[in-house]
């Protein structure tokens, strides 16, 4: 079958020939109007005889030059007689490239290296689009992304091909082949610069302000349509339907009010916001946000960037920048596959709004058929921002009960129209207009199928009917089963069959083949038979992806298909064997859909999916994401599971079903498993860090709606703390323990309090409220010590760790001895427990002897620290990860201790610290990655003073790495003094190897940080700029011009300004 998107271009492609005395020229044309033919100007010298032919072959037909282009302007319109060359359908879309980078297009034309013989070929071109501004020749540069001809000779009868991109949009035609450049770049003529000439913008009756901006920022959506798509004989019965085809236009009746009020809603200052619109299938939510966004772009001055989100979930998001208004809809947005991109769209969105950067309106709406756990997924992938910045009021539901019988009768007349007219719909009939007055019709699209239906002469149930809904789908399905007689199977539900496995999974033609096992009936058919379906499969369904074979829709047409499928168990359990988890997302996603009208179907799937749970996390790529019953059930298994595969370090299972917690809604069966799973004492460290907190946080939502058992819900509340802690989330850390502390408050003093109370002080140390961390120190130690006169040797441990965290607050106050004091008793009470020798030691000993090594410093403080690493290494068997992360971090503090009188020790300290951590982080990057990066940039550092430049510059490059994705995170303000403190030494490093140039882009880095963020380190990084600028100042001010988009200020600070 054609690649349709070839179809609608080369219908306006046509072949241009200029005769003059006995010669002739030929090139590419664009049917650019109706009449109106866009060529190059310079193969159409004056006094030339012309004339044009589709890109098809066929006659000539005379032609007379409408409209040259001058100077730089290698254009020209020709205008043919009316009916020579018939436009389709689908008009002309206006575009032009900006921003940075290029974006992919693609041009057809007639160049000499195709010639076969006589026959000038077509040649479709596939090229990348430079932005419209980059050039100064006026030129806008093509890259030749595909084969090129061996000589630049062979691009002759190229010119005067139009460009255009992958949304149709006509970006301009080309000009000429530099030859400097060999075969791979072409120049090109833009229509942006064409449309300033005014009698060219007259003639082809579009204004400058029509053309749509294409660039990176555009590249999230998929534009709607100026107007409808229409159909073809080929295409499926149910293809009218959908509602991004626009074949029946919008109905005012009913939704009017509704879209009035989205659209104040975008129009409105707010730079963001965001919103949801909900309705059962077929109530019309996707074709109202649609008729919005063709309002937005096609009837507003603003001229918005307005459609659905493309279809690739993994597209730049984080790099979203707008220039423009912008409009995103993700539809179906309950679908887990939309979780990261919506974060980090959403997190970009916030970041450039809070550092005032957002330079245009955006507005993000949520369709899907109810608001429920979905929401709070996305919700706690931004940590709770969107909850706050989504209005509840502003819900926008599309409930039945709205649709009245004035509304039915207004979409019946729309939908009717609409369809009785396209003769490619009517298959020859004579249409029969149904009547839908009954209150079964009780959403748009089952009207609009009843209109379909009488379109094509079939009558439909008669008012007061039974069933009508079910009728209507089987009638529709009815239809479709006739495409189905192409498909090589004896009977009709062996081919219902097939459909229904593409349906459930949207495959490819080679996987489709394999698919096809999961059926019985297919699975005993020969290799070859299989092949012969998949392919036939595609020529029916083809997808929007190359090769993929599309779904039936809309989706209750979908969910009727997959209902009345003969042998459903049967084909779900084969199913499973795929290895290819995209596919089990796909038919879980439709599965849970279908269970809104057809509950038997969930719970069918999820029955069988549970039994192949744990093999489908041993699969590589990303599991599916929303099961909450199944991880219910299986929970345990699957944490025993990747207990197994990350000891043998194999961190995948681990890292997918902890991405399943995390995207599953808080549920009384998940949290009863999470909560019996967490006294399983799974660690601190390693990939359990994550996936122990996504246990905490389920288990703790079931806890709160249960008071019975407050004991339990304050460990829980400390146990998640400890391990936000350990992620370094430290103001949520706090907010949990200090939960913990108010619920055993009520149940009275003992071990438990005193033992939150310790954590308490200790999470307030480390935010720097040094006062409350004493006063809570202090409580826990007094109530520690009441209990060791009590009980003698049960609670002496508690007691030395509360004096350490206690020493270490007292020290931070300033009062230096009291601290002391508080240290040594801890180490005296841990030093007389551990008995004589190493057998004794505990880790407890050696981390207070760390912290009392920070307390003495000097000679006493070294001493203490080589202790402690004494303890650590004989403690390294028994947990060597945990312990390693220990050793890490008391090896950077003796690094600390022995900088001012071994500086080569110090270095290789630092090192050793630095592969320490690389082992960490690699598998568990959320704890260990800030570690690392800190201590590559304090290696950096001490490199730089050593004047080993080379290894600094390295150093600290590394670290910038690392903690750039952690400052451009949503919460990441907390790492823009260690982030700004990392770049500030790479741009000393730069200063220090003479390179100029390369120091102006971490301090311009550090500039933009520290204009949303306070950094110690701005100061010293305009002095690193100044006196680079000093050294070079020509290639200074250009580089620094470039990155800021600004020119070098007339009068720069002065490091000491």
């Amino acid at each position: 079958m054609p690649d349709n998107w070839l179809q609608r271009f080369a219908a306006r492609v046509v072949e241009v020939k200029a005769v003059r005395d006995g010669g002739k020229r030929t090139s590419a044309g664009y049917l650019a109007a109706d009449g109106l033919v866009l060529t190059a100007g310079h193969g159409l010298p004056f006094g030339d005889r012309y004339s044009v032919r589709p890109a098809g072959g066929g006659s000539w037909s005379p032609a007379e030059a409408a409209w040259r282009g001058g100077g730089d302007l290698d254009a020209a319109l020709l205008r043919v007689a009316p009916g020579v060359l018939e436009p389709p359908m689908t008009g002309v879309r206006w575009g032009r490239v900006e921003g940075r980078d290029p974006v992919a297009g693609r041009a057809l034309g007639f160049p000499r290296a195709s010639a076969d013989g006589a026959v000038h070929d077509t040649e479709q071109v596939a090229v990348a689009i430079h932005p419209d501004a980059s050039a100064r020749s006026g030129w806008m540069k093509l890259d030749v992304r595909g084969p090129s001809p061996a000589q630049a000779e062979g691009w002759q009868g190229l010119s005067g091909a139009a460009i255009l991109d992958n949304h149709d949009r006509l970006i301009g035609l080309v000009a000429r082949a530099p030859a400097a450049w060999g075969t791979d770049r072409l120049h090109a003529v833009s229509v942006a610069a064409l449309l300033t000439d005014p009698e060219f913008a007259t003639l082809v009756g579009v204004s400058p302000e029509h053309v749509e901006t294409i660039g990176d920022e555009c590249e999230l959506v998929t534009p709607v349509p100026r107007g409808p798509i229409e159909p073809d004989e080929d295409d499926p019965v149910s293809w009218p339907l959908k509602a991004a085809h626009q074949l029946v236009g919008f109905v005012e009746e009913g939704h009017a009010e509704a879209l009035t009020d989205l659209t104040d809603w975008c129009l409105s200052p707010r730079p963001h916001a965001v919103r949801l619109v909900t309705g059962p299938a077929g109530a019309g939510k996707t074709r109202l946000v649609l008729e919005l966004c063709r309002r937005l772009r096609f009837e507003h001055d603003a001229w918005w960037h307005a459609g659905t989100t493309t279809d690739d979930e993994t597209g730049p998001w984080e790099r979203f920048d707008p220039r423009r208004d912008t409009l995103l809809v993700f539809d179906y947005a309950d679908d887990p596959k939309w979780t990261e991109a919506f974060r980090a769209l959403f997190t970009r969105v916030r970041a450039l709004s809070r550092g005032r950067r957002l330079a245009a309106r955006v507005r993000i709406l949520l369709v899907a058929r109810h608001r429920g756990e979905w929401l709070d997924r996305l919700d706690r992938d931004v940590e709770g921002a969107l909850e706050a910045a989504l209005d509840k009021e502003a819900e926008l539901a599309l409930d039945r009960i709205t649709f009245t019988g004035e509304v039915r009768r207004a979409h019946l007349a729309k939908a009717f129209d609409a369809f009785a007219s396209r003769p490619a719909l009517t298959d020859g009939a004579d249409p029969l207009r149904p009547d839908v007055d009954d209150d079964q019709y009780d959403r748009p699209l089952l009207v609009h199928i009843a209109a379909l239906l009488g379109a094509k002469g079939i009558g439909v149930p008669a008012p007061g009917s039974a069933r009508i809904r079910e009728r209507l789908l089987r009638q529709i399905l009815d239809r479709e089963r006739k495409r189905w007689s192409a498909l090589p199977a004896a009977h009709d539900a062996h081919r219902q069959q097939a459909v229904c496995v593409t349906t459930l999974t949207a495959p490819t033609v080679v996987e489709a083949r394999e698919l096809l096992r999961s059926v019985p009936v297919w699975r005993e058919r020969a290799e070859d038979a299989r092949d012969d379906a998949a392919r036939r499969l595609h020529e029916l369904y083809p997808g929007v992806e190359r090769r993929r074979i599309a779904p039936i829709e809309p989706d209750l047409i979908a969910e009727y298909l997959v209902a009345t499928t003969d042998e459903l168990p049967d084909i779900l359990t084969g199913l499973q064997s795929s290895d290819d988890p995209v596919h089990h997302a796909r038919t879980l996603r439709l599965m849970t859909l279908a269970a809104d009208n057809h509950p038997e179907i969930g719970d069918l799937y999820r029955e069988r999916l549970a039994t192949g749970l744990g093999r489908l996390l041993e699969l590589e790529g990303e599991a599916p994401r929303e099961l909450p019953q199944l991880l219910a059930e299986c929970l345990p298994q699957l944490v025993n599971a990747a207990a197994e595969r990350s000891g043998a370090d194999d961190h995948t299972a681990t890292n997918q079903l902890t991405a399943a917690l995390n995207s599953c809604p808080p549920s009384d069966e998940l949290g009863e498993t999470a909560t019996a799973l967490t006294e399983w004492n799974m660690g601190q460290y390693l990939p359990f860090t994550a996936l122990d907190t996504a246990l905490h946080r389920h288990s703790l939502s079931w806890l709160e709606g249960d008071s019975s058992n407050l004991p339990l819900m304050a460990w829980t509340s400390s146990g998640l703390a400890t391990l936000l802690g350990v992620a370094g989330r430290d103001g949520e850390a706090l907010g949990h323990i200090q939960r913990a502390v108010e619920i055993q408050e009520n149940l009275g003093p003992g071990a438990e309090l005193a033992r939150y109370l310790g954590e308490l002080a200790y999470a307030l140390n480390r935010l720097g409220r040094d006062d409350e961390g004493v006063q809570a120190s202090t409580r826990s130690t007094e109530i520690h010590r009441g209990l060791a006169r009590a009980e003698p040797g049960d609670h002496d441990v508690n007691l030395a760790m509360s004096l350490n965290v206690l020493g270490i607050g007292l020290h931070s106050l300033g009062r230096r001895e009291e601290g002391l004091t508080a240290m040594r008793e801890s180490l005296d009470i841990l030093t007389r427990l551990s008995g004589a020798g190493p057998a004794g030691s505990t880790a407890e000993l050696a981390a207070t002897l760390t912290n009392l090594a920070v307390l003495l410093g000097g000679p006493e403080g070294v001493e203490a620290l080589y202790q402690a690493l004494d303890i650590y290494e004989e403690l390294l068997e028994e947990a060597p990860d945990e312990i390693l992360s220990k050793i890490a971090s008391t090896v950077i503090i003796l690094a600390d201790c022995l900088a001012e009188t071994d500086s080569a020790k110090t270095l290789w300290l630092n090192a050793k610290a630095v592969k320490v951590y690389e082992h960490l982080s690699e598998a568990s990057p959320e704890v260990f990655a800030p570690h690392l990066a800190t201590s590559l940039t304090t290696l950096a550092e001490r490199l730089l003073v050593a004047e080993r430049f080379d290894e600094g510059q390295a150093s600290a490059r590394r670290g910038a790495e690392i903690y750039k994705p952690l400052f451009e995170a949503e919460d990441g303000e907390r790492f823009a003094g260690p982030y700004t403190r990392v770049l500030t030494t790479l741009a000393k490093a730069h200063y220090f190897l003479a390179e100029w140039t390369e120091t102006v882009d971490p301090v311009v880095t550090v500039l933009q940080v520290a204009d949303g963020v306070a950094s110690d380190f701005t100061d010293e990084c305009f002095g690193v700029l100044f006196n680079a600028h000093t050294a070079d100042p020509a290639a200074v001010e250009a580089e620094y011009t470039n990155l800021l988009g600004r020119p070098w200020p007339a009068e720069y600070p002065s490091p000491d300004a």
